[in-house]
């Protein structure tokens, strides 16, 4: 494809925001989970129980709930990667 320098600006500009958008928030979550003293227990989530309003649906409203959705890391759906497993299960 071949563009003008002002037609390729906005686009470019645009890509270079949102990368440097999610790698500032991938560093911030990294922070603060290492700051954090926080176990995550994913093999316990399943039992959890949503209770929703009529005609509402988790995976409309977040997208990153539907398990048949498997997102590899993150991105523009809002979906964050789990951390590696620490040993004890603990995450």
């Amino acid at each position: 494809m071949h563009r003008t320098l002002e037609e390729a600006d906005r686009p470019i500009r645009s890509r270079l925001h949102r990368e440097r958008r999610e790698e500032a928030i991938q560093a911030l979550i990294t922070r603060l989970r290492a700051e954090s003293d926080v176990e995550e227990h994913f093999d316990v989530l399943g039992e959890v129980r949503l209770d929703l309003p009529a005609g509402d649906s988790p995976t409309v409203t977040h997208p990153q709930l539907d398990p048949t959705q498997r997102p590899s890391q993150g991105g523009p759906s809002g979906a964050i990667p789990a951390p590696p497993t620490k040993a004890g299960g603990a995450r």
